[in-house]
Formats: structure tokens, C-alpha cells, sequence
């Protein structure tokens, strides 16, 4: 079953918008994620736990389908590596979400599932424990980025600058 890139909908394979959140779901916007595809789950999850999603999406969970043990254990097992990932204080997952962007090898779907991992994340978190981690993410990612447009705009500024007033002394040399 097929699913909206933006928003993680179903989708019908015939649907050029999704009925949830209104994306375009042609080319240039992405195409519906196949959950079945090679391109899902070539992260933590096995294919049984990947398999075990696309139906539970569909059908419901099932506690007793061997996809949902396969799932915990995933899941169990990609707490257990963020936990010594996480003991280094330098990674920064904005470097590494932007790094990925500037990897030739990875592409706009990437992009766009790594992102939206990143929102699903905070709200199974949100949904585990009753918070609203994922509105204090959302606002907190919008700044930072407001913060870079800002950086690299004065960044900008700056190095034009010598250019200009080397531009400007030789204009008012010649007059």
C-alpha cells in the first residue's frame, strides 16, 4: 500500500493528492511510499518488521502476527544503539541531516523520509509519554533554521564587502 511522503497517509496508487494532508503526490513533489519497496527499511528495521508495518497500517496491529516480536525487537535494538550514539557529544543531528543532503548518493525521498523519521520520532515519543516534544521540535527546528538563513545572509554581506569598496575607491580614482 502506497503512502504520502509528507505526511505518512495512505494513499490510493491512483491519488495525485493526499486526502489527509493535500500534498502533491506526482514527481516533482514524490511519488506515494511503497512500504513494501527496497527503499523503506534499509535502516534498523528488518523486512519482516517493514512487511509487519505495511499490513498493520492497513489491518490493525495484530500482537499475536511474528512481524509485531520482530518489530519490539527493532525497535528495542535501535533504542539500545541510539543509547551509545548518543554518549557522543559532538554528533549533532542537524549535521547529519545535513550532510545527507549534500550526499550524492542519497536522494529527495531520502531526504524527505529522514525528516519525517525525524517529526514520527517525537511523536511516538509525544504518544508514549504524554508530552508535546514534537510542537516544542517543529518550533525550535523553524528557528534554527530562521537563525541559518540569517547566518549565511550576514555571511554573504561580509564577503561581498571588501569587493565593494575595492569596487567603490576604484570609481571615485577614475573621477
Amino acid at each position: 500500500m502506497p503512502y504520502c511522503t509528507e505526511c505518512g497517509s495512505e494513499a490510493d496508487k491512483t491519488d495525485y493528492y493526499c486526502g489527509q494532508c493535500g500534498s502533491q503526490l506526482d514527481e516533482e513533489h514524490g511519488t506515494p511510499i511503497d512500504m513494501t519497496s527496497n527503499s523503506v527499511g534499509s535502516g534498523f528495521l528488518s523486512r519482516e518488521s517493514v512487511a509487519y508495518v505495511a499490513e498493520a497500517v492497513d489491518s490493525g496491529i495484530d500482537k499475536d502476527q511474528p512481524g509485531h516480536a520482530a518489530l519490539h525487537r527493532d525497535i528495542a535494538a535501535s533504542l539500545q544503539d541510539f543509547a551509545i550514539v548518543g554518549t557522543i557529544e559532538e554528533i549533532n543531528l542537524l549535521d547529519v541531516l545535513a550532510s545527507e543532503l549534500e550526499n550524492e548518493d542519497s536522494n529527495d525521498k531520502e531526504h524527505r523520509l529522514m525528516l519525517l523519521g525525524l517529526f514520527r520520532l517525537a511523536r511516538l515519543y509525544d504518544q508514549s509519554f504524554a508530552t508535546e516534544w514534537e510542537a516544542e521540535l517543529s518550533e525550535n527546528l523553524t528557528e534554527s533554521i530562521q537563525r541559518a538563513k540569517e547566518h549565511l545572509k550576514k555571511r554573504a554581506e561580509v564577503s561581498v564587502s571588501p569587493y565593494r569598496k575595492l569596487f567603490a575607491a576604484s570609481l571615485s580614482s577614475k573621477s
